[in-house]
């Protein structure tokens, strides 16, 4: 079987793991998880990173921050996205406002989002880079100035993408990654926020920790002891915002240290193999997403789109070849936003949500495994 992940934590990170265990260390969050915070940021070229238990718990709490700091009501969200994007925003009481997708690279419909930010008070817009492709980042932060909409990133899908010296994530006020086992690297489970707002960064932190003001910078506690009258006491126990408890382990960021050592390595990897994949699939006459030449794609899956689904699914099957839906499809036709809003059709996240899959791209791939995965999708075009 072609699977469409493979294992991202190796054995030398197993071994090197246990090696580490064998010391008898502190487990729970604590130097090591502040270690991956630094190396991540500085990796990223960010101020700040705050470690978290998931991909969907770094964008809950980033909403949250933000509902938190600028009282946010009204968010345009895209169609094409993941279930934990768009739901924080309902269990905020936060209306999302649905965007369609392009069919370039999968992202924000930019002439779509212009209409909702004219026709809409949105006070934040919410961008994904599908499957590590990279949006045109450059007019989507023309139009929320333009608008006075404040950008925020989820690049959960996108660890390793670049377009040319910048990094998905980093044009927002916030952005959100997520180290889920099958992603480009995995701390089991594992997520990041990062910004350059200091405000936000201490916020994030207390929001992660219950709403506790152990974590952040002396000033902001010595500022909330002052205007809360709080003695160094009780300050270990006082709940300065309403939080959560979504933090991460020491073991959890021992790992990602490991797998930040390898991570440019495994992007270039399924960039290679994304390019492979597309150029077979582009001879073809067959739909393919855009890219800038000067982009790594750290692709996290090959994503096809074609009216011959249902009977290339059914090939791939049968030839054990792994394959899904890409991301959730349309939000817009899953039961849990119909529920609330009703139906919602965009013609071209419909167009995914009926026509659209994706097959294997990770470092385990051979180009031969390529090339008989793009025989499978291409024969019903010979």
């Amino acid at each position: 079987m072609i699977k469409l992940v493979n294992d991202t934590i190796s054995r030398e990170d197993v071994d090197r793991l246990m090696e580490w265990l064998s010391t008898y260390p502190h487990l729970t969050m604590g130097d090591k998880t502040i270690e991956f915070e630094r190396a991540f940021s500085d990796w990223m070229g960010v101020k700040h990173s705050v470690f978290v238990n998931s991909g969907s718990s770094a964008n809950l709490l980033m909403i949250y921050a933000l509902k938190l700091k600028y009282d946010i009501k009204r968010v345009a969200v895209p169609a094409l996205s993941w279930a934990t994007s768009v739901a924080p925003l309902m269990q905020l009481g936060i209306e999302p406002v649905l965007v369609d997708c392009n069919l370039d690279d999968l992202s924000l419909d930019f002439d779509h989002l212009e209409i909702v930010l004219s026709e809409f008070d949105i006070d934040a817009v919410l961008s994904i880079s599908a499957l590590g492709l990279i949006p045109g980042m450059y007019r989507l932060k023309n139009l929320c100035k333009l608008y006075d909409a404040i950008l925020i990133e989820d690049n959960c899908e996108s660890v390793g993408s670049r377009a040319g010296t910048k990094r998905p994530g980093t044009w927002g006020l916030m952005g959100t990654y997520s180290f889920y086992f099958s992603h480009q690297m995995s701390t089991i489970e594992g997520g990041m926020v990062h910004t350059d707002d200091d405000e936000l960064y201490n916020l994030l932190k207390m929001l992660r920790s219950h709403g506790m003001s152990r974590d952040i910078d002396e000033a902001t506690k010595k500022r909330l002891r002052e205007e809360w009258k709080v003695d160094d006491f009780m300050d270990l126990f006082t709940f300065y915002v309403p939080g959560f408890n979504v933090r991460p382990t020491d073991l959890q960021a021992f790992i990602g240290l490991c797998q930040l050592e390898r991570l440019d390595y495994v992007s270039r990897c399924r960039h290679e193999n994304f390019k492979i994949y597309r150029d077979i699939i582009e001879r073809k006459g067959m739909w393919v997403p855009q890219y800038a030449w000067f982009d790594i794609v750290s692709n996290l899956a090959y994503p096809i789109i074609s009216d011959e689904r249902d009977n290339i699914v059914k090939r791939l099957c049968e030839h054990n070849i792994e394959t899904r839906p890409i991301i959730a499809g349309s939000i817009g036709d899953q039961p849990f936003y119909k529920e609330k809003y009703g139906e919602h059709y965009l013609s071209n996240a419909d167009k995914v949500q009926k026509q659209g899959f994706y097959v294997p791209n990770h470092p385990g791939l051979t180009v031969l495994d390529i090339h008989e995965i793009c025989r499978i999708i291409t024969s019903y075009y010979d």
